[in-house]
C-alpha cells in the first residue's frame, strides 16, 4: 500500500482504540464519533472556506469595502 495510505489508514486505528478505550479527552472522543457518524450518514466534513484556505490552493481573493452610493 502506498505509505500515504498506510499511515492514514493506522492512524484512523490509533484513533479509533483511543476512543474505545478512553484514553481521549471527552469532548475530543465525542467530536471524534460525531464525525464519524455524519460520515456514515454521508455528510461531509464541516469546513469553511477561508482567504488563507483558498489562497493556498491557488484561488485568488479580493475583499472590496462596501461603498455608501
Amino acid at each position: 500500500m502506498l505509505p500515504r495510505l498506510e499511515a492514514e489508514r493506522q492512524m484512523g486505528n490509533i484513533q479509533a482504540m483511543a476512543a474505545a478505550f478512553g484514553a481521549m479527552k471527552k469532548t475530543d472522543q465525542q467530536r471524534y464519533l460525531g464525525r464519524l457518524r455524519r460520515m456514515m450518514e454521508g455528510a461531509s466534513p464541516r469546513a469553511k472556506a477561508t482567504p488563507e484556505l483558498l489562497a493556498a490552493i491557488g484561488v485568488e481573493v479580493v475583499v472590496k469595502e462596501k461603498s455608501d452610493e
